[in-house]
């Protein structure tokens, strides 16, 4: 079975910032736009530049999605590799990769997502050579971006696909506006370490949690299955990975009427993690020669 993403259940009134709880898929809530067609969130899923994100499977069983970001190893959520360090396999291209080796961040705190770090590595049994590895951001700049998510979840239109959504296992991407790096939201606060945006409804700013009340074309709101997935940004024409997907809040008194169209959404920030990730694949060193060799081609066209 579809180990299913951890939902954060905002408590009202108990001072508790996240609760998370496990809910079966076919409860999962839609993701999409119901006045847009789901083929254009696969078409963007497929677009090249978010081939490294891929879907991990325990077995035969859809579990989650993965980063590819050195040839050799993956990032995805840390609930996502809990209880199955063997038997994980990550479909990158046309191709599946045995999981060898999981890392998880020495600070993830299982069912404390919101105050915990919930990203873990994994190790592939070769290197990957068909898929080039994410571009990871380094800067911290990510509020006010508009970025994208990308992902194998479940999905469905956001207001008529709450207790019936397609199953996991198909790319989608979709984008949304990151409207804060933590801070307070609804009066409630929330770790500097998760990005946050909010799922919009068009024509409806009543529902607007935080930032902006217009929804984007192809906005957008990860479910189960997408934990792990990434958050991609784009500066000077470079997409560059910003985020690992954690979970969401929604609204259980009105999740029938409207839907997921009001919830919050959470992607682990990993601008404050790069130098664990590089520690941990070995990385530091390639990455500082390729931050070298762009300066030098930079000054050699001057």
């Amino acid at each position: 079975m579809l180990k299913p993403l951890l939902l954060l259940l905002t408590l009202i009134g108990s001072g508790i910032p996240f609760l998370p709880t496990e809910t079966p898929a076919h409860q999962a809530r839609g993701a999409t736009r119901h006045d847009v067609a789901d083929a254009r969130y696969v078409a963007l899923g497929l677009a090249p530049q978010f081939a490294s994100v891929g879907l991990l499977r325990l077995g035969d069983e859809p579990r989650a999605s993965a980063i590819l970001v050195t040839p050799q190893w993956v990032l995805t959520a840390g609930h996502a590799a809990e209880d199955a360090e063997r038997g994980l396999i990550i479909e990158l291209g046309v191709r599946a990769y045995e999981v060898v080796e999981v890392v998880v961040h020495q600070d993830y705190r299982p069912r404390q997502i919101g105050n915990g770090t919930d990203l873990a590595l994994m190790k592939l049994a070769e290197p990957v050579v068909e898929v080039l590895p994410a571009v990871r951001y380094r800067g911290y700049a990510e509020r006010g971006a508009v970025a994208t998510a990308v992902g194998f979840g479940v999905a469905g239109a956001g207001i008529n696909a709450v207790m019936s959504p397609a199953p996991s296992g198909t790319k989608r991407a979709g984008t949304n506006v990151i409207d804060a790096t933590g801070g307070r939201i609804d009066g409630r606060r929330i770790p500097d370490n998760l990005l946050v945006a909010d799922f919009d409804r068009p024509g409806d700013p009543s529902l607007n949690r935080t930032g902006r009340a217009t929804p984007l074309e192809l906005e957008y709101m990860p479910l189960g299955g997408d934990s792990g997935g990434g958050l991609f940004i784009e500066q000077n024409g470079s997409w560059m990975l910003a985020g690992v997907f954690s979970g969401y809040t929604f609204s259980v008194g009105t999740a029938l009427e409207i839907g997921m169209y009001g919830s919050l959404m959470y992607w682990t920030r990993l601008s404050l993690y790069n130098e664990w990730v590089d520690e941990v694949t070995g990385s530091a060193a390639l990455f500082r020669a390729s931050e070298l060799w762009a300066l030098e081609a930079a000054a050699a066209m001057r």
